[in-house]
């Protein structure tokens, strides 16, 4: 449970605890022998690099099938004053009866998420984290939060709760991970759905500035003309060049993903550094990260969606 956890946190999260908890930058989940205390974190990036406890503690109890690998709290989807944040976005597509919330309708998921045959349970047990979100395994499509108040979810699957958690709070959140081979992925094409293309979900490089979608035809022009003219968005004029030299000739979002991948793990120079160099005041810290090319999760995660 702590190694999922934390594995969940750096890959979303810069962990800070707040002042009331333990201070992230030096864990000590123990402040006496056997003594545990609560963690917990605010949810949105940071660059400034990141410390492993010395010490351990179980944060979560799960019970779930050995195929629910990746576990995830939330996401952090909109990009806004240089780093990735999260933006909930309320779901209205509910169903469900009782403490049971069926959210496969959302229009971002797949048919076949709607078919609780496909669905993996997982049961959870709230031991050391305090936090808001109901964490569960990617993709949350349903919610039992048995004795649990004021919970309330937001598209993706996010469910959180209007206090913190507790030691000893259980619920039960089924998931649904489509595995598509990648032949079926190298044929997809950028056909969005209405939130994305029409609303622009997802899509935002600043506050009120949505880009043309991946497959428009006039997309990188109308990037350089933001960039000459739009002096937020004129740092990252160097990252958008990159990411034309990387994948610019791709024909389809599949084919774009790998090849910034294959650059990001082999070909562009990368280390992965925990404590890496710290942007200099002035410069965009993932424009910054491509120059220096040491980073950890959140800096190839993060460069890599805003490319």
């Amino acid at each position: 449970g702590a190694v999922a956890v934390l594995a969940l946190v750096l890959s979303t999260s810069s962990a800070i605890a707040k002042p009331q908890f333990v201070d992230w930058q030096s864990w000590d989940f123990y402040n006496e022998p056997d003594a545990p205390v609560g963690v917990s974190y605010v949810w949105s990036a940071d660059y400034g690099g990141i410390k492993f406890p010395n010490k351990r503690t179980r944060v979560l109890r799960v019970r779930a099938p050995a195929t629910s690998g990746y576990w995830r709290a939330t996401t952090l989807n909109a990009f806004y004053d240089d780093h990735w944040e999260e933006e909930l976005i309320p779901e209205v597509a509910l169903e469900g009866d009782g403490s049971f919330v069926n959210l496969s309708a959302d229009p971002l998921l797949p048919s076949s998420a709607r078919d609780p045959d496909n669905w993996r349970q997982a049961r959870v047990t709230i031991e050391a984290l305090r936090d808001h979100h109901l964490v569960g395994a990617s993709i949350p499509v349903a919610y039992d939060t048995n004795d649990l108040r004021g919970i309330f979810f937001a598209s993706g699957g996010i469910g959180l709760a209007e206090r913190p958690l507790r030691r000893g709070d259980e619920y039960t959140v089924w998931n649904y991970s489509p595995r598509p081979r990648p032949s079926a992925l190298a044929r997809s094409q950028p056909n969005y759905p209405f939130e994305i293309l029409e609303e622009g979900r997802y899509l935002a490089v600043e506050r009120g500035v949505t880009p043309p979608a991946f497959g428009s035809p006039d997309r990188q022009a109308w990037l350089r003309e933001r960039f000459a003219f739009d002096r937020q968005l004129r740092p990252y004029e160097p990252l958008f060049r990159q990411a034309v030299q990387v994948a610019g000739q791709a024909d389809n979002p599949y084919a774009a993903v790998v090849a910034l991948e294959a650059w990001f793990r082999s070909g562009g120079g990368f280390s992965y550094d925990e404590t890496p160099r710290v942007a200099p005041p002035g410069t965009a810290p993932l424009v910054f990260f491509l120059r220096s090319k040491e980073g950890y999760c959140q800096h190839f995660a993060g460069a890599m969606a805003l490319m």
